[in-house]
């Protein structure tokens, strides 16, 4: 008799589970348009038409004639491995300590070519000659006005962006065709270079897709590290420093965060009705790659089952909890573009993050396409951080050199620097105070941030002990300035590589 009752409560369950979740799939789509409406209401953009994404103009659009150029560099890359594949301009050889490679006798092999045989400064020299005609088209688009591609925004996750590859491969050329310059003692000529990889930033500036903007850091940090290389010359004069110290004064990557959210936002919003209507057959789960291609039939059914049961209940609660999440990732791009600080965004991040990792099965359900769509979108702020701490690091060399060459010594302080070689003291993003300097008693410098713990060890350029790496300039305790290093550390870094 017992069984029985049980029997007919699970019948009686599951003939009223389809009501259950009609009713909780009206009520949630009832939430999801208020919600939009309030959103709306505060000035928040959540459809194509309210992001008013604009067409570049054709005159005095560069793109054009930059992408031809980077064709035939890309046409070069077999018979040019050094020129076009690139070399390592800052490489820590101990922490805080960086290789000067124009001083070596010769050169190390590519990346890509993954040798431990070195080519003579000739090589480099005549590869770069090949493209000398392609880099000096490439001078002349950035000289443009404007640097945009006409893109389709509105396809979303299916938007293909094949120009950003052929930009990130010119930074490369500019930067060893540089290098070459700056052994040869040609200086004039490496500044432009690296004047132009800084220019090369502007390309897509207005592009509000997040690989975009992640190409332009990439572009950005080649050039900084070519930047580092040619102020370990002598010889360089106080208008090339200026040139330099403005060109990068110039190359801000930050102002365009809130918009690369706001359209990330209008673009997972098609994603959900695109997911909700077609599941495992839409656009989105294609374009996405949830699937592995190479995964067997069964995972495949199981990740198609978990699309279908979202579909049926949790895809509108879903689609509200991620537009709760990223208006807090649009309020943070707001408030980093002004504070400037991404500790200040780190304390707000850990209440939520402490939030997320509480959550139930059931909870995670409704959570499940906002949890794959914004992981991208929120780590884009330690990219961003990054990037301009080092390029304040790098503005902030500059015109300490130009002090040293104008002064005869380095300033006692960076607020030193103000008026007459910087319009205000440099900025380490991380905490968002000024950069850390200290002048050493042998009459060098200390420049450093703090890093992204945000706690000043004092320029420790050392990494953290559960770190296997001297090389990477952030894995320090704190991000320090390179100085350049001995010959007798280049020799015990190159002992250690081939042991």
């Amino acid at each position: 008799m017992k069984f029985s009752r049980e029997l007919i409560g699970a019948l009686i369950f599951l003939a009223l589970l389809p009501l259950l979740v009609f009713y909780k799939n009206g009520y949630d789509y009832y939430k999801l348009s208020q919600a939009k409406k309030v959103f709306q209401a505060k000035g928040e953009k959540l459809t194509w038409d309210e992001l008013h994404l604009t067409k570049p103009p054709q005159d005095g659009n560069g793109a054009e004639l930059l992408l031809n150029a980077a064709d035939q560099l890309y046409n070069l890359k077999e018979s040019c491995h050094l020129a076009a594949d690139g070399l390592p301009t800052m490489t820590l050889v101990v922490p805080g300590h960086a290789r000067v490679l124009q001083h070596d006798q010769d050169l190390p092999s590519s990346p890509l070519e993954k040798g431990k045989f070195r080519h003579a400064w000739s090589d480099l020299s005549q590869q770069s000659a090949k493209g000398s005609d392609a880099l000096q088209q490439v001078h002349e688009a950035l000289r443009k006005p404007v640097l945009r591609v006409d893109l389709d925004y509105k396809l979303g996750l299916a938007l293909m962006t094949p120009h950003l590859t052929k930009i990130r491969s010119v930074a490369r050329w500019l930067s060893t065709a540089a290098l070459s310059e700056i052994h040869e003692g040609r200086l004039d000529a490496a500044v432009d270079k690296i004047q132009d990889i800084a220019l090369l930033t502007r390309f897509q500036k207005e592009e509000p897709v997040l690989i975009s903007q992640l190409v332009r850091i990439a572009v950005g940090s080649i050039g900084m590290g070519a930047t580092w290389a040619i102020l370990q010359e002598p010889n360089l004069n106080d208008e090339e420093l200026q040139q330099l110290q403005t060109t990068w004064s110039g190359a801000q990557i930050l102002p365009q965060l809130e918009d690369v959210s706001e359209y990330d936002r209008v673009v997972f919003i098609d994603a959900f009705a695109d997911l909700r209507k077609n599941g495992t057959r839409s656009k989105t789960w294609i374009a996405f790659g949830n699937i592995d291609q190479e995964s067997n039939e069964r995972v495949k059914a199981l990740a198609g089952l978990g699309v279908q049961t979202w579909r049926l209940g949790f895809s509108y609660a879903d689609e509200i909890a991620y537009l709760q999440k990223m208006q807090t990732l649009i309020e943070d791009a707001r408030t980093f573009s002004t504070q400037k600080s991404l500790m200040a965004l780190a304390r707000q991040r850990s209440s939520l993050n402490k939030l997320n990792r509480s959550q139930t099965a059931y909870q995670k359900m409704g959570t499940l396409f906002t949890r794959t769509f914004t992981p991208a979108m929120e780590r884009v702020f330690t990219s961003e951080a990054r990037f301009e701490t080092q390029r304040e690091m790098t503005v902030a060399a500059i015109e300490l050199y130009r002090y040293r060459l104008q002064i005869g010594k380095y300033p006692d302080r960076l607020e030193d620097l103000v008026p007459q070689f910087a319009s205000e003291v440099p900025r380490d993003y991380m905490d968002g105070n000024p950069l850390r300097y200290r002048l050493n008693t042998d009459g060098t410098f200390l420049l450093y941030s703090v890093g992204e713990d945000g706690k000043d060890d004092g320029g420790d350029p050392t990494p953290d002990a559960k770190i296997d790496s001297t090389a990477l300039l952030w894995k320090g305790r704190d991000v320090v300035w390179p100085s350049p290093a001995t010959s007798e550390e280049v020799a015990a870094f190159e002992t250690g590589k081939e042991k």
